[in-house]
């Protein structure tokens, strides 16, 4: 009924007083002063800020948990480190450790939390698109398909060539932090030393 009250005002208004005169009749009600336009107005509008609110309480409790998760882990690595024997300091060097501590959970603070907030965007994004492209046309499944298979083996071959340069980049890290750490200590030695003046 509101459709056909609709179609029927806008056909009013467009109605022209000649053939040739292409004039409007002015009605005395605009479009904008109709109160169910007013009221889808005010309806899209609660839309949109209620999109905004739970947007930003959505980042806002992911960072929080994120952050919560970090401080968790770090605390049971450090008290896993106190614990261990001394065979594991033999066995690994100091540079390594610091690097675990230092670069690896520096990373899971800074960079995991925002690649996952967006990765969680774009899977959802790109699931949404599938799913209601293969609906309304399913013989796009067969390209869907293939094309996830051909995904799933460049992602295999990425992971394995990628693990190996963060260990690469994590031993020559740890070698220079061991560098670091044993000027550190010639240094300390050197200060303690009592001709530590006449060795400058």
């Amino acid at each position: 009924m509101e459709t056909r009250n609709y179609e029927a005002k806008h056909f009013i208004l467009n109605q022209t007083e000649d053939v040739f005169v292409n004039t409007t009749n002015i009605h005395k009600l605009s479009a904008i002063e109709d109160e169910s336009v007013i009221n889808y107005v005010y309806i899209y509008t609660g839309i949109v800020l209620t999109i905004f609110f739970l947007g930003i309480t959505r980042s806002l409790v992911f960072y929080k948990t994120c952050m919560t998760c970090s401080q968790r882990l770090h605390d049971m690595m450090f008290s896993a480190l106190i614990r261990t024997g001394m065979r594991f300091f033999d066995t690994n060097p100091s540079g390594r450790i610091l690097n675990r501590f230092s670069k690896d959970i520096g990373a899971i603070d800074e960079l995991l939390p925002k690649a996952i907030l967006d990765a969680g965007q774009m899977c959802m994004l790109m699931f949404g698109s599938l799913i209601m492209t293969c609906v309304v046309n399913p013989i796009f499944l067969v390209p869907v398909v293939t094309i996830s298979g051909i995904f799933y083996w460049i992602r295999k071959i990425y992971l394995k060539t990628s693990k190996n340069i963060k260990r690469l980049e994590g031993i020559s890290m740890s070698a220079f932090l061991i560098l670091i750490l044993n000027i550190y200590q010639m240094l300390v030695m050197y200060r303690i030393s009592p001709n530590f003046p006449n060795k400058l």
